[in-house]
């Protein structure tokens, strides 16, 4: 069987994945592979816990659909199907700065602004409110919901009701390993401040952000702007 780990691009999906790792040994892919940033550094695969897909991607998502084994699959695509899922939001604001500067410092864009990313632009995997819509996490079925706040301030009560969803008793203790993943490749892991992100956003970015996602961020209880 497959468990989602899904979420809008740089929400704390690797976090989640490196816990997976660490806490209950459980390797996890990626429908993307990930060779040219996650799978780059064999220091980092170990440390999050990717797997590469040594097959055709419709073939493994076949087989470990049929399988009884558990498969853990990052995604940011809308949902495939009605398996299982681990949906992680982060305040989109934070979000969408975090993927600006993973764009621009990794993929060398310099052909994208904030502002495209708000509005879902020149990028992959549209905009994040529509990510959230699609998803529906608060009410699709077996889907465990997840703030990335709680992953970095409430690491113990997360990782209980992981365990409870995933049916898996944890076999080790989480230490949050950031620092040392930017030591290592600080392109992808930027910063992982939410304060800093949003301190990065213009006021005029602000509240176009606000107009457009504002929706959305009040259901999820990120506020008024």
């Amino acid at each position: 069987m497959i468990i989602w780990l899904a979420s809008y691009p740089r929400s704390g999906n690797t976090m989640l994945r490196s816990m997976m790792k660490h806490v209950f040994g459980l390797q996890s892919y990626s429908l993307y592979n990930d060779a040219a940033d996650l799978g780059l550094i064999p220091e980092v695969r170990e440390k999050t816990g990717h797997a590469f897909i040594e097959e055709n991607l419709d073939a493994f998502y076949q087989r470990t659909l049929a399988s009884s084994d558990l498969y853990l699959v990052k995604t940011h695509h809308p949902p495939l199907d009605s398996q299982p899922a681990i949906y992680i939001v982060r305040d989109g604001r934070s979000a969408i700065v975090s993927r600006y500067n993973f764009m621009v410092n990794l993929r060398k864009r310099t052909d994208i602004t904030i502002t495209d990313f708000i509005l879902g632009k020149k990028i992959v995997f549209g905009d994040w409110s529509s990510h959230l819509r699609n998803w529906d996490p608060l009410n699709r079925p077996r889907t465990l919901f997840l703030r990335y706040q709680e992953l970095v301030q409430h690491p113990t009560e997360a990782l209980d009701r992981i365990a409870t969803f995933i049916q898996r008793t944890p076999l080790g203790t989480w230490e949050n390993n950031f620092e040392e993943l930017h030591r290592i490749f600080p392109q992808f892991f930027h910063g992982g401040s939410d304060e800093r992100n949003l301190s990065q956003m213009t006021e005029e970015e602000n509240k176009l952000f606000w107009n457009v996602h504002g929706e959305c961020m009040r259901q999820y209880g990120f506020g008024p702007p």
